[in-house]
């Protein structure tokens, strides 16, 4: 006998439709995993043990009390992913791969205003008498905070 169909205890939710959440949460981690090279390197290279870690983190809550299934799964997954490494790249661990990598950190609030205020760039267009009068020095072009003070004399 199937079960299938019936709801599971207390939710009213069938055991089909879990199955299907399930189903397509680990296709879309499979294409994730393995069309990211710095993701799919960083599952491999932490390993099993914490792969199944995240898994279990993630995807336990279909599982219900018994979670030997989910690490079971995860353990099927990690080695798919494993395998899809070192079938695309047979001469570089993953370990290799992110030591070479740089993956940039983000940016800090005041870092990335940083970076904005250093980016603008002005071109004066005006005669040599303007320039004097209004800005220091006669740069046509001022870049970022070096757009200089202006005087009203």
């Amino acid at each position: 006998m199937s079960h299938a169909g019936l709801p599971l205890p207390s939710t009213g939710i069938s055991r089909a439709s879990v199955a299907a959440e399930v189903k397509m949460n680990i296709r879309q981690l499979l294409v994730d995993a393995v069309h990211d090279k710095v993701g799919h390197a960083e599952a491999v290279a932490a390993g099993r043990f914490t792969f199944r870690d995240v898994f279990n983190t993630h995807m336990g809550a279909y599982f219900g009390k018994d979670r030997s299934n989910c690490d079971h799964l995860a353990d099927t997954v990690f080695r798919f992913i494993e395998r899809q490494w070192s079938m695309k790249y047979p001469d570089l661990t993953p370990r290799e791969f992110l030591n070479a990598v740089h993956v940039p950190s983000p940016l800090s609030e005041q870092e990335q205003q940083r970076e904005i205020d250093d980016a603008w760039e002005l071109e004066i267009m005006s005669d040599e008498q303007s320039m004097a009068k209004h800005y220091e020095g006669s740069a046509r072009t001022r870049k970022g905070k070096d757009l200089g003070a202006r005087r009203f004399d």
